[in-house]
């Protein structure tokens, strides 16, 4: 969470909360419960479509659970919106068709979900029509006010899922409002109004991206291109004439030639400069995959940086680093390292601890480096898959995808709520607002269930610091005011979603040599499961309790969860398990 003192002067409550709120939805180092979601109600209607396409094509083998659980995570969010146009059919007809869904019924889905699709090509403009109602909501009282905050957190987050789903990258969208709504200093009125409609008027624009390459002499006299989208060029001065004002040193490099350098100008549409690298990337690839099967015993040398060029202003360049950069916070640095070594000696050297286990273990942290180091983005996303499958495979057991939906979302949830009370801790002291807590402890999270701190923190913070009373709020009614059972559960749904959401492009990898995907948010949670998953495994094996194997600790935690996870849980219990979170946040 980013405490943004610059536009506190400047804008009303409402309008902190939205910007706050969006900027948190796009930054790299939120935590994942708090990101962007990948889908909201109109995206999950485009991917019903697709999943129903691909299961008549032959492309997915199975209805259940494969399609069945996207019918199951549509219904959820068409439940939750109030946005979407029903002309010829009522909201409560496609619920009941959904609710009740066969594989018989999908002819029937598939023409209703399309028709909601043409229906609803307003959709982005009725978004930004329902944030702009409450953001110059007038009254101030405590609870007309949450409740506004309550509409604009969950029209924001489908802004920003149903903006990715357009095709902007996270990065730009991230930018863009920071550019807008914080460094300028109209007001927020003439601003907004801007940024709608940026977003409702703007076309995809044509690209140039420029990839630098050094080549054996061998190659550069046999290099060319079956692309037409891609020239190749000895000296990229002959086409880029934009100014070099704003340039440094490590451009004026990449813009020099030599003998054994050549540029690859790829051209591309695109909405914006971080998904024109992206396009731009994957077509370059393709040219690499051919000139490897004829040279395949010679290096190419690709540098590191990319130059991208829009082609209606030269000027307006962006020099940006050829990995991509995945959204996503992990504990990194001596300490870390330090811990990590001195956990994983003490399990090499327990000889009660299977020997199986160790290497599972060690695979997994194999394949979460690999992933980290890998250029493509695929590439990355098999690692990791294949660290997490791994370490929740069986010998014993078939369908290593249902083992890790079943224990991890166990797991998962039984940390879940301390996560999230860890988290508003931390952005209490990251915006030093600890004075404003009476009883503020830094090791105990309890001082929160006490004396009803934390609606006493919203009531005393609600209008000088909208995004973190809010959150406050709502931890104190999903968590404290009732039984957090149906919300826990709700989270185990959405794990399991989206575990099968990533099997299954796992498939369309693996097996139909699937690229070009839109995954970079698809992997940056798989990441983040294979951390979770070898932070609890290093924590178990460490443990006092004699744990021998994976298989133990998936068992203990599957009892731990049947005592902790019930109708009479505790929220004191769930707050106050052992944090093992060595690498993950």
């Amino acid at each position: 969470m980013k405490g943004i003192k610059e536009i506190k002067s400047r804008y009303n409550p409402c309008q902190v909360l939205f910007v706050e709120r969006y900027i948190e939805l796009l930054h790299r180092q939120t935590i994942d419960s708090y990101r962007i979601r990948l889908l909201g109600p109109l995206g999950i209607l485009r991917e019903l479509l697709l999943v129903i396409k691909e299961l008549k094509k032959g492309v997915i083998f199975h209805f259940n659970p494969t399609v069945l659980l996207v019918i199951e995570e549509t219904r959820n969010l068409i439940k939750e919106d109030d946005i979407l146009n029903y002309p010829e059919f009522s909201k409560q007809q496609y619920l009941k068709l959904l609710n009740k869904a066969q594989e018989s019924d999908l002819p029937k889905i598939k023409l209703m979900t399309r028709l909601l699709l043409e229906y609803n090509k307003e959709y982005l403009n009725s978004l930004f029509e329902k944030i702009e109602i409450d953001l110059n909501s007038k009254g101030n009282e405590p609870n007309c006010i949450f409740n506004s905050y309550a509409r604009i957190d969950k029209y924001t987050t489908y802004l920003c899922s149903e903006l990715v789903s357009l095709g902007y990258s996270t990065r730009f969208l991230y930018r863009s409002m920071n550019y807008l709504f914080v460094s300028q200093k109209n007001s927020f009125d003439d601003t907004f109004t801007d940024f709608k409609k940026f977003f409702l008027t703007q076309k995809a624009e044509n690209y140039s991206v420029y990839f630098k390459c050094s080549f054996p002499k061998q190659i550069i006299q046999h290099l060319t291109t079956v692309d037409n989208n891609i020239e190749i060029l000895e000296d990229i001065k002959t086409s880029f004439t934009g100014t070099t004002k704003k340039v440094n040193k490590d451009l004026k490099s990449f813009i020099n030639n030599s003998r054994s350098i050549r540029f690859f100008k790829v051209v591309v549409t695109a909405n914006d400069f971080f998904m024109a690298f992206k396009e731009g990337r994957n077509k370059l690839s393709e040219l690499f995959d051919i000139i490897n099967i004829g040279f395949i015993d010679h290096s190419l040398g690709l540098y590191d940086k990319v130059l991208i060029v829009p082609d209606d202003n030269q000027d307006n360049w962006e020099y940006l680093k050829y990995n991509y950069e995945l959204d996503g916070n992990y504990k990194k640095g001596e300490f870390v390292y330090d811990t990590f070594s001195s956990k994983l000696k003490a399990i090499n050297h327990n000889s009660n601890i299977d020997e199986d286990t160790k290497e599972k273990l060690a695979s997994a942290i194999r394949y979460f480096r690999l992933g980290s180091e890998s250029v493509e983005v695929e590439h990355e996303f098999i690692n990791y898959w294949f660290g997490l499958e791994y370490l929740y495979s069986s010998q014993f057991a078939k369908g290593t995808i249902n083992r890790i939906k079943d224990y991890f979302k166990k797991i998962h949830t039984l940390g879940y709520v301390q996560r999230l009370f860890n988290d508003f801790r931390d952005n209490v002291k990251r915006l030093n607002l600890q004075d404003e807590i009476h009883s503020y402890d830094d090791e105990d999270l309890s001082f929160m269930l006490e004396d009803d701190c934390l609606g006493k923190f919203y009531i005393n913070n609600y209008l000088s610091n909208p995004l973190i009373s809010f959150r406050a709020m709502r931890l104190k009614q999903r968590f404290i005011d009732k039984n957090c059972m149906e919300y826990l559960k709700k989270h185990e749904l959405n794990l399991e979603h989206h575990l099968t959401r990533i099997y299954r492009t796992r498939n369309q990898i693996v097996h139909d040599a699937a690229k070009n995907m839109n995954i970079l948010l698809l992997t940056s949670s798989l990441k983040y499961y294979l951390a979770y998953s070898i932070d609890v495994t290093t924590y178990w094996l460490t443990d006092s309790i004699p744990i021998h194997s994976i298989e133990d600790i998936l068992e203990l935690n599957d009892t731990l969860y049947e005592k902790y996870i019930s109708q009479d849980l505790n929220i004191q219990d769930l707050i106050s398990v052992n944090d093992k979170s060595f690498l993950s946040i």
